[in-house]
């Protein structure tokens, strides 16, 4: 009976979870609420409040999913170095970026509100970053001449305009943003410019 229940409560969650992405993918931030969860998962409100505590559990479980971030949860390995290991980090969350309409609303919400929901999804999505980025590079030390904190912030945050950018107007600054080849070039950029920041940077 206990098998049974764990069972039935972790399909639950998934289906609450799955609806609550779904949502946010198709209609962004405006459209979660826990009445509109609960019916697209087809289970009772009550529920959402049991399992999560209410909408900013909900929130909080899809912060902390790298699965979503990332496509699939990329597993630790040995970098050559730590521009090597920035690169290709990188160019998996870009990728991840392109596929995932619901990851782009969630940016744009970052960018035009400032609500308690925005700030827990901000704080355990850092928090679970920081820690995920601690294993991936494992014995691996930021180069101590280089700002890497900010270097990569800098890199995200342009990553996060470009995929936004092609959803509206599909070029920046004369490039476009509309193929493979186009996000090739994007790519290919992107590591060229850490490869010469942390060149014979081990």
């Amino acid at each position: 009976m206990a098998d049974t229940a764990i069972r039935n409560r972790a399909n639950t969650e998934a289906k609450i979870i799955k609806a609550a992405t779904e949502l946010l993918a198709n209609e962004g931030f405006q459209a979660l609420g826990i009445n509109k969860i609960a019916a697209a998962a087809g289970v009772d409100k009550k529920l959402i409040y049991s399992y999560f505590g209410g909408m900013e559990g909900v929130i909080e479980h899809i912060a902390n999913d790298l699965k979503l971030w990332f496509g699939s949860e990329p597993k630790p390995k040995e970098f050559i170095n730590y521009a090597e290991m920035t690169s290709e980090l990188l160019g998996q969350y870009l990728k991840t970026l392109r596929e995932e309409k619901m990851l782009r609303h969630i940016l744009l919400w970052e960018l035009s509100d400032n609500s308690d929901s925005l700030k827990t999804l901000e704080q355990s999505r850092s928090i679970m970053f920081g820690k995920w980025f601690m294993q991936m590079k494992g014995e691996l030390e930021s180069p101590s001449e280089v700002d890497a904190p900010a270097i990569n912030a800098i890199l995200l945050a342009a990553m996060h305009y470009l995929t936004i950018r092609a959803d509206t107007l599909g070029r920046f600054a004369g490039l476009d943003l509309k193929t493979e080849a186009d996000w090739q070039r994007v790519q290919n950029a992107a590591s060229s410019i850490i490869h010469e920041i942390y060149k014979d940077k081990k």
